[in-house]
């Protein structure tokens, strides 16, 4: 995932899914899916933006938990 575009795309698309759910009315799916959301799936996803990067010796475990292991990271991340 070394492209930007591709990156965003990954990390917003999961929002489409989530307004259909708020827009249906399922509240308690829409909960769970927004703490996998910010716990599994964007720690993941910001793992393999990091490794593309070259950034292999980094600890999955920090980018679980949620704003914590990114914040070190945040310009390689989110703008270049």
């Amino acid at each position: 995932m070394k492209n930007l575009f591709v990156y965003y795309l990954a990390i917003l698309s999961p929002f489409a899914l989530m307004f259909w759910m708020i827009s249906n009315e399922h509240d308690l799916a829409f909960v769970i899916t927004m703490l996998l959301y910010s716990t599994i799936y964007r720690g993941v996803t910001d793992y393999f933006r990091l490794k593309a990067r070259g950034y292999i010796g980094l600890e999955i475990a920090r980018l679980l938990i949620p704003f914590h292991g990114r914040r070190r990271f945040l310009r390689d991340l989110y703008f270049r």
